[in-house]
C-alpha cells in the first residue's frame, strides 16, 4: 500500500496503531466495534501527504 501511494505521488509520514480498548486500572480491556472481525484488536492509520513540486 505504501509503495502504491508513493507511486501515486504521496509521501509516507507516519504509521499509527489504534487499539480497540479502554483503560481499567493499569490494563486495557478490549472494546471492539460491533462490525470488527473476530480476533481484531487494533486498526492501522497511515498518514500520507501529497508531494508538491515547486
Amino acid at each position: 500500500m505504501i509503495a502504491a501511494a508513493r507511486t501515486a505521488g504521496f509521501r509516507y509520514r507516519q504509521h499509527i496503531v489504534v487499539v480497540y480498548g479502554h483503560p481499567v486500572g493499569d490494563r486495557l480491556v478490549p472494546a471492539l466495534p460491533e462490525d470488527a472481525s473476530r480476533g481484531v484488536a487494533h486498526c492501522d492509520l497511515i498518514d500520507l501527504s501529497a508531494i508538491r513540486h515547486a
